[in-house]
């Protein structure tokens, strides 16, 4: 029997994501951890909450757990190494698109290349 080990670090990410259009789909930049390849990743799983409630801002028709399942992304344009990127679209949103002056927290994390399979659409 085989046993494999996995050990999946958190994603690197900025303190603070640039400006964007609010009803526009939102790409999120972090970094890998040097301990981990793109390789060992299946998938990014995301939280995404407000800062004043705490509350999930997912649609929670489309995410009943407050989580989403996502591909992770690498943009090859950028040079540094925030270069791996996962989408927020509009319609994963409750209100399709992001509240005016408001502030949120991202949460993400991997889930192995070992762990059952999960349909993400």
């Amino acid at each position: 029997m085989i046993t494999l080990m996995n050990n999946l670090y958190p994603p690197i990410m900025p303190n603070i994501i640039p400006a964007f259009i609010r009803n526009k789909t939102c790409k999120v930049y972090f970094s890998l951890s040097e301990y981990n390849s793109i390789k060992d990743i299946a998938n990014v799983q995301v939280t995404l909450t407000n800062i004043k409630t705490n509350l999930t801002v997912f649609n929670t028709t489309k995410y009943p757990t407050g989580i989403k399942l996502t591909t992770l992304h690498y943009d090859n344009h950028v040079e540094g190494e925030y270069c791996y990127y996962i989408n927020i679209f509009p319609n994963d949103l409750k209100n399709g698109a992001f509240q005016l002056n408001e502030y949120y927290k991202i949460q993400l994390r991997f889930t192995g290349v070992g762990a059952e399979p999960i349909s993400i659409s």
